[in-house]
Order: structure tokens, then sequence, then C-alpha cells
């Protein structure tokens, strides 16, 4: 098997698989996260990944990440890998969601 390297694509991803699940499961954030609107939610969802999606174009700045350019082109991806971590993390509540009562 090669080297596995956590690349931006891949960080990003998994954040936003596991902020969903975070938000449906682990309790003291679950029931909060429950009691908000679904605007509120789509809302909370999106700017928790905006802030990952931030920190890791300031690790690629750093060098933390050699996927991830400090430049224009790199900070486009970045918007890229954001918009598909909501993706993913939207895809993952719809699916692993717990069954509401009626």
């Amino acid at each position: 098997m090669g080297d596995f390297e956590l690349t931006a694509d891949y960080l990003i991803v998994l954040a936003g698989i596991f902020q969903s699940l975070i938000f449906e499961y682990v309790p003291g954030v679950a029931p909060w996260y429950a009691g908000k609107t679904d605007i509120q939610k789509r809302e909370i969802q999106a700017l928790f990944l905006l802030a990952i999606t931030v920190a890791i174009g300031i690790g690629g700045c750093l060098e933390l990440y050699s996927s991830v350019a400090c430049n224009d082109n790199g900070f486009a991806a970045l918007f890229g890998l954001w918009f598909t971590a909501l993706v993913a993390n939207q895809t993952t509540y719809s699916i692993a969601r717990k069954p509401r009562k009626q």
C-alpha cells in the first residue's frame, strides 16, 4: 500500500462529515443544535465549515499542508473545498440523523 498524505481535500471533507455527526449525536451539543430552526442549523454548519476552511488555508500559508497554495489559485481551490465539505456535511446529516417523532 502506498503512503497516505492527509491533504486539505480529505481534511475538509472529513471535517464536514464529523461535524454533522457531532451536531446529531454528541450529548450537550445535539440538544442545543436540535433547538435551532432549520435556517439557523444551515448557517451554523456553513460557518463552522468556513472556519475550518480558513484554518486549513492558514495552515497552507504556514506550509503545514503541501496541498494548499497560499495564492489566489489556492484560495479559489479552498472555496471549492468548502462547497464540497458542505455537500458531504449535508449528505451525512440526511443519512445519519436520528428519526424524529412526528
